[in-house]
């Protein structure tokens, strides 16, 4: 399953903005592998640069940190992230994310929206999932992410700059189903609450909140 979340502020966007000017856009086929290779053409920047290594760093901080994304990945740590720039004609044809990265496992992969959608043509991200296809074209500051494994491209480029965040995570949750699952749980649990039980100090719910907790421990790789 995808989700589309608000994520940057327009604060957060011009401060990435900022420290990309500081340094070179590298060519994005150096961290392809494979076919993958023949089928990427874009521009990156990754954290290993220097220059970026601390806006990247509080940018993970801030996803490890964030109550909306924490409770739908359950994030035990972020990998490789990266910005990511595709000019005319640019794309990333089908292909499948690798299943590890750096010695950990990849469960999850995300990318988060740099542009307003009406900033370029073309450049969306499309998914495959065998069954049906789908998609997405985030707003500026959104975020999508989505199992790693999913078949999905990044469609050319045909007017103006796509600008996104793109990085992996590993999840404390490793079956999709099963995150997908805690989070509907996590989530159904705190909208009753809050609309049966306002008073924090209620203690109807605390049975119930304790077998999610549970639960969550329980599917914990």
């Amino acid at each position: 399953m995808t989700h589309l979340i608000n994520f940057l502020s327009k604060q957060d966007i011009q401060t990435l903005e900022e420290s990309f000017a500081k340094t070179e856009w590298q060519d994005g086929k150096a961290t392809a592998s494979g076919s993958a290779k023949e089928r990427k053409k874009n521009w990156q920047i990754s954290e290993a640069d220097l220059k970026v290594d601390p806006v990247f760093r509080r940018l993970k901080q801030f996803m490890m940190d964030h109550d909306g994304f924490k409770f739908m990945a359950f994030p035990h740590k972020i990998i490789n992230i990266r910005a990511a720039k595709y000019g005319l004609g640019d794309g990333y044809g089908w292909h499948v994310d690798s299943p590890t990265m750096g010695g950990y496992r990849s469960d999850i992969s995300f990318t988060i929206f740099l542009r307003e959608k009406d900033a370029y043509e073309g450049g969306e991200l499309e998914f495959d999932f065998g069954t049906h296809k789908m998609r997405v074209k985030g707003e500026r500051g959104q975020m999508v992410f989505y199992p790693t494994g999913v078949l999905h491209r990044v469609s050319p480029v045909t007017k103006g700059e796509r600008v996104v965040i793109v990085g992996w995570i590993q999840s404390l949750i490793s079956v999709a189903e099963d995150r997908d699952q805690l989070a509907l749980l996590f989530s159904e649990t705190y909208r009753l609450r809050h609309k049966f039980c306002p008073d924090p100090t209620d203690q109807d719910f605390d049975a119930l909140n304790r077998a999610v907790q549970h639960m969550i421990r329980r599917f914990s790789a």
